[in-house]
């Protein structure tokens, strides 16, 4: 995974997921992340009141390591959001982000 955020603070033992960059964005961003074990993923980008507003991926079979997920923020409207990442075998994690248009 490159970037600006490179790979620093990853803990390639567990599933993590860094904050996205850049942050606030406008129309693209870009969320790093690593799962340890091959599974599906499912990813979502969640409203302030709970409310999933787009799903990104479904089920999709990914393998063991770094990825990084290019986002289109297109259709949303400015405000703050939340990004759940699932995983069938390990579990769940959500970060929030800023989207301004």
């Amino acid at each position: 995974v490159n970037g600006p955020n490179g790979t620093a603070g990853f803990d390639k033992e567990t599933f993590s997921i860094m904050q996205n960059y850049p942050n606030p964005a406008s129309d693209l961003t870009y969320f790093p992340y690593n799962i340890t074990r091959r599974g599906s993923i499912t990813i979502e980008v969640i409203s302030m009141n709970g409310s999933v507003v787009k799903t990104i991926l479904n089920q999709k079979r990914q393998r063991a390591g770094l990825h990084l997920l290019k986002i289109d923020l297109i259709g949303l409207n400015s405000g703050i959001y939340f990004i759940r990442f699932t995983s069938s075998s390990e579990g769940t994690r959500t970060i929030p982000f800023m989207v301004v248009i």
